[in-house]
């Protein structure tokens, strides 16, 4: 069963890409407002579940570069965050599935923070001094990221991607690290 969250952006998500064929940017709106709100307290709860220092970590916003409808009832976000604990930036990355249903997220994949010297092992840079040039430098190369946190549940509807999975704590999806 979904939590009150995963509702939330699932319904939003749903509400958004219904519409919109794939490729297409995700342009904003309330429904995209209400997404990106959801997924700050969402994403958290799922690091959480196999990243123990993200149970006292949260977003604080979301800013995304890059938002798309990638597939049926998928898409994909990329930009910055903010973390709650100390107002800093990190890149964000997030792939995501609705369910038929719309009514939770049936695959997600989650990367958060480049790899680096800073707090809980990431590059933070003071919110502050945010440019525009950040936001150019992650969506040009979310592949190319040594990511700090990365995290997914679920089966990608595609043959050549499989990964070993672990169980998420509390339900019946499967996480992974």
């Amino acid at each position: 069963m979904a939590s009150k969250t995963e509702e939330i952006v699932s319904r939003s998500l749903r509400s958004i890409l219904d519409g919109l064929t794939q490729g297409a940017i995700i342009e904003d709106s309330e429904n995209f407002r209400e997404l990106l709100t959801g997924l700050e307290f969402f994403l958290p709860a799922v690091l959480g579940e196999v990243h123990g220092e993200w149970k006292d970590e949260s977003l604080d916003g979301i800013f995304p570069t890059v938002a798309r409808k990638t597939g049926p009832d998928e898409a994909e976000i990329i930009g910055l965050c903010i973390l709650i604990s100390d107002q800093t930036l990190t890149p964000i990355h997030v792939r995501l599935r609705v369910s038929a249903s719309g009514e939770e997220i049936e695959w997600l994949e989650c990367n958060v923070g480049e790899r680096g010297e800073g707090k809980a092992g990431m590059v933070r840079t003071p919110y502050e001094s945010m440019s525009g040039k950040q936001f150019v430098a992650v969506a040009e190369r979310p592949s190319e990221i040594d990511w700090a946190y990365k995290v997914g549940f679920g089966q990608r509807q595609s043959i050549h991607e499989s990964q070993p999975a672990a169980t998420l704590l509390g339900t019946d999806r499967n996480i992974q690290k």
